[in-house]
This record gives C-alpha cells, structure tokens and sequence, in this order.
C-alpha cells in the first residue's frame, strides 16, 4: 500500500491559525493602508476584517473635496504598474491630485498641452512654465508629484477668471 495523506485541512500560515481576536488586535496596530493590504491577501482575513470598522481611502472623494490623501499615495506606490519583466515600470508615475499612475513621456504631455491651450495661455502667462513642469515630471527621479495635466487645471481655475475679472470693466 502506498502513503495515504491526511484529509485534514493543514494550515500554512502561523497568522491564520491565531484566534480571531488576535487577529483583530493585530489590525488594531497597523496603520490605515497596511490595514487594507492584510484584509485583501486572503479570503480569511478579508472576513476577519469585516468584524472591523476599516477606513479605506476613496479616490472619488478625496478628488471631489480636493484634499491630500497620504494612504492614497502610499496604495499607489506599492501597487505600481508592471512592465513585461513583471517589474514596476518606471515610465509611469503617481500623481498626488487625480491619485491616478500618468505616463512621463514628453510626447504624452504635448498632446495634453494642445488640449488645453498652452500656446493661447502663454500669451497672459497662465501656463507660461507648462514646459518645465513636463521636464521635471518626465525625469526619472523627479520630486514633482502633481501631473502636468493637474498642474494645467489648477492654473486655469486659479489664474484664469483673475485675468478675465481685471479685462473687463
């Protein structure tokens, strides 16, 4: 006769196999987004996450009401998109107001540019420094966390019916 396996669930992980209370003591102590990412890494512990209130960062909201949203970032980041190699790749970069990954080619951004008018607006200096905020987004290592596109709406809502209010009597 040969070797015959136990038919008994055997369990994995040391996590799983913790009463649920420790469990839930456990998501107690990790911030908002670690939250998340424990409940969505098995059905276990999404159900165990149930028995508990979890704050989960809505990209609608937070664009809606304008504000910065830390964990919406912090998701981004270690959810980035992957090139073939199964790598994050690194032609695309979050943007910290629509919580979207744009890409950072040049050719993109002239296309983006032409959609909002940046020659028209160049004329009153609205959106007079377009070329260098796609320069810096475009970089590698660059610090600009707001998309050329944000940077565009932002100006023209700001700056725009300041000039149109100053032009007519």
């Amino acid at each position: 006769m040969g070797f015959v396996q136990d038919s008994a669930y055997t369990q994995s992980s040391a996590l799983l196999a913790l009463p649920n209370e420790l469990v839930l003591h456990i998501f107690a102590y990790v911030d908002t987004v670690d939250q998340l990412f424990l409940a969505l890494s098995c059905k276990q512990l999404l159900h165990i996450s149930s028995m508990k209130d979890l704050s989960i960062p809505c990209a609608p909201k937070h664009r809606a009401h304008s504000t910065s949203c830390f964990a919406m970032l912090a998701i981004l980041r270690v959810l980035p998109p992957l090139n073939a190699r199964g790598r994050a790749d690194r032609t695309w970069a979050p943007c910290c107001d629509c919580h979207r990954y744009r890409p950072r080619r040049k050719s993109y951004w002239k296309i983006v540019g032409r959609r909002y008018h940046v020659n028209l607006h160049l004329s009153c200096k609205i959106l007079s420094g377009y070329g260098g905020m796609v320069d810096s987004w475009s970089r590698k290592a660059s610090f600009s966390y707001q998309c050329p596109e944000c940077w565009c709406r932002e100006r023209i809502g700001k700056y725009l019916s300041l000039i149109c209010s100053a032009i007519s009597p």
